[in-house]
């Protein structure tokens, strides 16, 4: 299951470099490991991924490796819900996404 454009687009308001990006949800998952799409102006910028179970993703933590966010660029997330394949139980989706990229 995947939601293109999971929230309203972000508009760069000038260009920067990124220092670190990270996700979290309040509620975790059961049965996904969830993964986020970054995308800037439709090109992937990155991925985050949130394990089932867990709360917070693996962050970015050197932005240095990613380009620059650029003055004007929409900025927009999809997220996709990847069923593990040995869970037995019911599955539920994560819930409240945060999606954190300090400058």
């Amino acid at each position: 299951m995947t939601q293109e454009s999971a929230a309203p687009s972000v508009t760069i308001g000038a260009t920067h470099a990124v220092r670190d990006l990270r996700a979290s949800v309040l509620q975790a998952s059961l049965g996904y490991t969830t993964i986020l799409d970054i995308l800037q102006n439709g090109v992937l910028y990155c991925s985050l991924e949130i394990d089932s179970e867990n709360t917070n993703s693996t962050a970015i933590a050197d932005g240095i490796a990613l380009p620059p966010l650029l003055e004007g660029a929409s900025v927009t997330v999809n997220v996709m819900l990847n069923p593990l394949a040995n869970f037995s139980g019911t599955a539920i989706p994560p819930r409240d996404l945060t999606v954190t990229v300090r400058l």
